[in-house]
């Protein structure tokens, strides 16, 4: 199905910097159809259900790995750090660091 090859693709190019157009001409789709896709079955944006997907690495890594903050980050396709703490203390209610010595 369309959505299931959207959604694996995000869950696999996670880390790259992604966008409607490159993940619709990856997957040989229009970009709009893309979105309408994610959308529909999220409830999200393509962009918001992306970044669910690299915090939900994070999690993973910040739990499982030593990995500095910075490389998780990175790992997961955030090339801000401060971006990806925002984002991180914005959907979890703490940072980063916080979150692994928890």
């Amino acid at each position: 199905a369309p959505f299931d090859a959207v959604l694996d693709y995000l869950h696999e190019h996670h880390a790259a910097h992604l966008t409607n157009r490159t993940v619709a001409d990856a997957l040989g789709y229009h970009p709009n159809y893309v979105s309408e896709l994610v959308k529909r079955a999220t409830g999200l944006s393509l962009h918001q259900y992306l970044i669910h997907v690299r915090l939900t690495k994070a999690v993973s890594l910040l739990q499982n790995t030593s990995l500095p903050i910075s490389e998780v980050a990175s790992a997961c396709g955030f090339c801000d750090l401060a971006y990806f703490s925002g984002c991180f203390k914005r959907t979890f209610k703490v940072n980063p660091s916080k979150f692994r010595n928890a």
